[in-house]
Protein backbone atom coordinates (compact mmCIF):
# COMPACT_ATOMS: atom_id res chain seq x y z
CA UNK A 1 0.00 0.00 0.00
CA UNK A 2 1.43 3.15 -0.91
CA UNK A 3 2.31 6.11 1.56
CA UNK A 4 0.18 9.22 0.88
CA UNK A 5 2.30 12.23 -0.15
CA UNK A 6 2.84 14.90 2.51
CA UNK A 7 1.53 18.43 1.45
CA UNK A 8 3.84 20.81 0.12
CA UNK A 9 4.34 23.16 2.72
CA UNK A 10 5.04 25.86 0.17
CA UNK A 11 1.47 26.65 -0.86
CA UNK A 12 0.63 27.12 2.40
CA UNK A 13 3.84 29.76 3.28
CA UNK A 14 3.27 31.42 -0.16
CA UNK A 15 -0.37 31.81 1.00
CA UNK A 16 0.10 33.43 3.79
CA UNK A 17 2.57 35.69 2.47
CA UNK A 18 0.66 36.46 -0.09
CA UNK A 19 -2.29 37.71 2.55
CA UNK A 20 0.44 39.76 4.79
CA UNK A 21 1.31 41.71 1.71
CA UNK A 22 -1.77 42.08 0.54
CA UNK A 23 -3.28 43.43 3.57
CA UNK A 24 -0.32 45.49 4.62
CA UNK A 25 1.19 46.74 1.28
CA UNK A 26 -2.33 48.97 1.15
CA UNK A 27 -2.03 50.61 4.42
CA UNK A 28 2.24 51.35 4.33
CA UNK A 29 3.78 54.05 2.33
CA UNK A 30 6.58 51.72 2.17
CA UNK A 31 6.75 47.63 2.17
CA UNK A 32 9.53 45.52 1.57
CA UNK A 33 9.35 42.13 1.43
CA UNK A 34 11.98 39.93 1.72
CA UNK A 35 13.05 35.98 1.52
CA UNK A 36 15.58 33.57 0.35
CA UNK A 37 13.44 31.24 -1.76
CA UNK A 38 14.18 28.57 0.71
CA UNK A 39 11.15 26.05 0.31
CA UNK A 40 9.89 27.08 -3.19
CA UNK A 41 8.67 30.25 -1.97
CA UNK A 42 9.80 33.13 -3.40
CA UNK A 43 9.01 37.62 -3.03
CA UNK A 44 8.30 37.27 -6.85
CA UNK A 45 5.55 34.07 -6.31
CA UNK A 46 4.63 35.91 -3.51
CA UNK A 47 3.84 39.93 -4.89
CA UNK A 48 1.89 38.15 -7.73
CA UNK A 49 -0.44 36.32 -5.46
CA UNK A 50 -0.86 39.14 -2.99
CA UNK A 51 -1.44 41.37 -6.56
CA UNK A 52 -4.63 39.18 -6.97
CA UNK A 53 -5.81 39.09 -3.68
CA UNK A 54 -6.47 43.25 -3.69
CA UNK A 55 -9.90 44.63 -5.16
CA UNK A 56 -9.09 46.55 -7.61
CA UNK A 57 -12.15 48.66 -6.90
CA UNK A 58 -10.58 49.72 -4.16
CA UNK A 59 -6.79 50.67 -5.54
CA UNK A 60 -5.06 51.39 -8.30
CA UNK A 61 -2.50 48.43 -9.14
CA UNK A 62 0.31 49.35 -11.28
CA UNK A 63 2.04 46.26 -12.67
CA UNK A 64 5.14 44.76 -11.55
CA UNK A 65 8.57 46.21 -12.03
CA UNK A 66 10.91 43.72 -12.54
CA UNK A 67 14.15 45.57 -12.13
CA UNK A 68 16.47 42.28 -12.52
CA UNK A 69 20.13 44.60 -13.62
CA UNK A 70 21.09 41.65 -16.27
CA UNK A 71 19.69 43.49 -19.10
CA UNK A 72 19.40 46.83 -17.78
CA UNK A 73 20.62 48.25 -21.11
CA UNK A 74 19.39 52.09 -22.09
CA UNK A 75 22.60 54.20 -22.78
CA UNK A 76 21.63 57.86 -21.38
CA UNK A 77 19.19 57.03 -19.37
CA UNK A 78 19.19 55.68 -15.76
CA UNK A 79 18.41 52.05 -16.65
CA UNK A 80 16.21 51.83 -13.09
CA UNK A 81 13.68 54.47 -13.67
CA UNK A 82 13.17 53.04 -17.66
CA UNK A 83 12.80 49.81 -16.55
CA UNK A 84 10.54 50.80 -13.71
CA UNK A 85 8.43 53.15 -16.06
CA UNK A 86 8.15 50.78 -19.08
CA UNK A 87 6.78 47.72 -16.40
CA UNK A 88 4.05 50.20 -14.64
CA UNK A 89 3.15 51.71 -17.92
CA UNK A 90 2.61 48.00 -19.57
CA UNK A 91 5.49 48.18 -21.83
CA UNK A 92 5.23 51.71 -23.15
CA UNK A 93 8.49 53.75 -22.98
CA UNK A 94 7.96 57.30 -21.32
CA UNK A 95 9.96 59.94 -20.55
CA UNK A 96 8.37 61.16 -17.36
CA UNK A 97 9.67 60.90 -13.43
CA UNK A 98 7.61 58.26 -11.43
CA UNK A 99 5.95 60.91 -9.94
CA UNK A 100 4.51 62.49 -12.81
CA UNK A 101 3.60 59.07 -14.15
CA UNK A 102 1.95 57.81 -10.98
CA UNK A 103 0.08 61.33 -10.87
CA UNK A 104 -1.92 60.37 -14.06
CA UNK A 105 -2.57 56.98 -12.60
CA UNK A 106 -3.99 58.45 -9.98
CA UNK A 107 -7.06 60.65 -11.37
CA UNK A 108 -9.81 57.83 -9.80
CA UNK A 109 -11.91 59.06 -7.43
CA UNK A 110 -14.08 56.94 -5.10
CA UNK A 111 -17.81 57.05 -3.47
CA UNK A 112 -16.32 59.53 -1.18
CA UNK A 113 -14.94 61.97 -3.00
CA UNK A 114 -10.94 60.77 -2.28
CA UNK A 115 -8.45 59.65 -5.23
CA UNK A 116 -8.16 55.82 -5.24
CA UNK A 117 -4.46 55.11 -3.76
CA UNK A 118 -1.92 53.74 -6.38
CA UNK A 119 -0.17 50.74 -5.87
CA UNK A 120 3.56 50.24 -7.33
CA UNK A 121 6.03 47.14 -7.13
CA UNK A 122 9.09 46.77 -7.67
CA UNK A 123 10.69 42.85 -7.50
CA UNK A 124 14.36 41.91 -7.71
CA UNK A 125 15.43 44.48 -5.84
CA UNK A 126 18.50 42.00 -4.80
CA UNK A 127 19.94 42.78 -8.39
CA UNK A 128 20.59 46.58 -7.30
CA UNK A 129 23.28 44.75 -5.24
CA UNK A 130 26.60 43.19 -4.87
CA UNK A 131 26.79 40.13 -2.42
CA UNK A 132 28.52 42.85 0.26
CA UNK A 133 25.74 44.88 0.10
CA UNK A 134 27.23 47.90 -2.01
CA UNK A 135 24.86 49.29 -4.89
CA UNK A 136 26.26 47.91 -8.50
CA UNK A 137 25.42 50.71 -9.93
CA UNK A 138 25.90 54.04 -7.48
CA UNK A 139 25.30 56.95 -9.05
CA UNK A 140 22.06 55.25 -10.81
CA UNK A 141 21.02 53.81 -7.72
CA UNK A 142 21.41 57.20 -6.18
CA UNK A 143 19.24 58.85 -8.73
CA UNK A 144 16.62 56.21 -9.00
CA UNK A 145 15.91 56.49 -5.29
CA UNK A 146 15.65 59.71 -5.67
CA UNK A 147 12.90 60.00 -7.95
CA UNK A 148 11.28 57.30 -5.68
CA UNK A 149 11.63 59.40 -2.79
CA UNK A 150 9.56 62.29 -4.83
CA UNK A 151 7.14 59.90 -5.21
CA UNK A 152 6.01 60.46 -1.28
CA UNK A 153 6.59 64.33 -0.99
CA UNK A 154 3.80 64.89 -3.58
CA UNK A 155 0.68 65.48 -1.05
CA UNK A 156 -1.29 64.85 -4.10
CA UNK A 157 0.04 61.30 -4.11
CA UNK A 158 -1.44 58.33 -2.26
CA UNK A 159 1.00 56.07 -3.81
CA UNK A 160 1.97 52.85 -1.79
CA UNK A 161 5.43 50.78 -2.84
CA UNK A 162 6.30 47.44 -2.03
CA UNK A 163 9.91 46.61 -2.62
CA UNK A 164 10.37 42.63 -3.17
CA UNK A 165 13.83 41.06 -3.12
CA UNK A 166 15.19 37.83 -3.11
CA UNK A 167 18.08 38.47 -0.32
CA UNK A 168 17.36 39.41 3.13
CA UNK A 169 16.74 42.56 4.94
CA UNK A 170 20.79 43.16 5.19
CA UNK A 171 21.36 42.93 1.99
CA UNK A 172 21.35 46.49 1.07
CA UNK A 173 17.67 47.18 0.93
CA UNK A 174 17.85 48.84 4.24
CA UNK A 175 19.95 51.04 2.75
CA UNK A 176 17.49 51.85 -0.09
CA UNK A 177 14.37 52.18 2.28
CA UNK A 178 16.61 54.84 4.19
CA UNK A 179 17.44 56.94 0.75
CA UNK A 180 13.58 56.65 -0.50
CA UNK A 181 11.54 57.20 2.66
CA UNK A 182 14.39 59.34 4.93
CA UNK A 183 14.07 58.76 8.51
CA UNK A 184 13.94 62.48 8.75
CA UNK A 185 10.12 62.73 7.13
CA UNK A 186 7.41 61.60 8.74
CA UNK A 187 5.22 60.11 6.37
CA UNK A 188 1.84 58.39 7.15
CA UNK A 189 2.51 55.59 7.67
CA UNK A 190 5.70 54.84 7.72
CA UNK A 191 7.42 51.25 6.44
CA UNK A 192 6.78 47.56 6.95
CA UNK A 193 8.97 44.82 6.81
CA UNK A 194 7.22 41.35 5.56
CA UNK A 195 9.30 37.88 5.31
CA UNK A 196 8.62 34.98 3.09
Amino acid sequence: MATPEKPSPVEPRRKTSAERVALYWPGYRLTILHGSGDGGVTSTSVVQEAMSRIDKSRFTVLPVANISSADLIFPGENSYIVKTLAAWSGGRPLSASPADFVGTQSSRIDQYGDSIPVLGAIDHCETLFNKDGSPKMPEELDKFAQQLEALFHDPDLDFHLLLATAAGPDSGIKALQKKVVPSTNSFRYGANYISC
